[in-house]
């Protein structure tokens, strides 16, 4: 009898230590879009990632991140999954796009920063867009 009762104690806080991260996940949705009409080659590698950028002259910390593959034209849906417990409603969040030839060399990027409001969340889809990868150097030239 003591047995089942240990045990049905060990199931129960199993379960409630158990939960899957899935379950507590949020997401942000949208399209990554591009201004003119271009083919994507199916190897290119997208990245879409959630950054913190609260930090004043120190490098952004990603909070989530997402590849999408085999992909060849423009807009491109994404979905991506990040965990509500690393948002602090009193920080900065920005949302960016890059797309990476086989080579790692940059196709297409993000040019400015795309803020997300947290503390305000609506759960509209936001569109990222981006620009040719050597744009965004000449831009700085």
């Amino acid at each position: 009898m003591l047995c089942r009762v240990i045990l049905s104690v060990f199931c129960v806080i199993f379960v409630c230590f158990s939960k899957t991260d899935a379950i507590d996940d949020k997401t942000l949705t949208g399209k990554i879009t591009y201004a003119g009409s271009i083919k994507l080659h199916a190897d290119y590698q997208i990245e879409i990632s959630l950054n913190d950028i609260s930090r004043m002259d120190a490098p952004s910390i990603t909070i989530a991140s997402t590849i999408i593959s085999n992909v060849t034209s423009f807009p491109i849906s994404y979905v991506l999954k990040y965990k509500p417990s690393d948002i602090k409603l009193t920080n900065h969040y920005s949302i960016s796009a890059r797309i990476t030839k086989p080579d790692g060399t940059l196709a297409f990027t993000t040019d400015f920063n795309i803020r997300i409001d947290f503390e305000h969340e609506k759960n509209a889809p936001i569109d990222i867009a981006v620009i040719e990868g050597d744009q965004s150097k000449s831009k700085n030239n």
